[in-house]
């Protein structure tokens, strides 16, 4: 399963129990998604680009939601909800969110 793309499953979603320290992912296989349990060192997280809407995951602002403004670098400017005001990031610092 190398090389798909694979989207976290949130716990009330889950037809399968993850294995010890393991998430549980679903991903498309001959057309067909399929859940499976994986070890999270073996994701890896899409690059973000301007326009994404991201999650910050580092920094004192942990847990807030914006826009992805400026990306320069390693470095980028975030539009945080719901006020509008700008923070400066690295990429290190902040996570895409997907929508359903």
């Amino acid at each position: 399963m190398n090389g798909l793309t694979a989207k976290t499953v949130s716990v009330a979603s889950q037809k399968i129990r993850p294995e010890p320290n393991e998430v549980v992912v679903s991903v498309v296989q001959r057309k067909k998604p399929k859940q499976i349990s994986i070890c999270p060192s073996y994701l890896v997280p899409w690059a973000p680009s301007k326009g994404n809407k991201v999650v910050i995951v580092g920094h004192g602002q942990i847990g807030q939601v914006g826009k992805l403004v400026e990306l320069k670098d390693r470095f980028c400017i975030v539009m945080l909800e719901p006020y509008g005001e700008f923070s400066h990031f690295t990429v290190e610092d902040i996570v895409n969110v997907l929508k359903k």
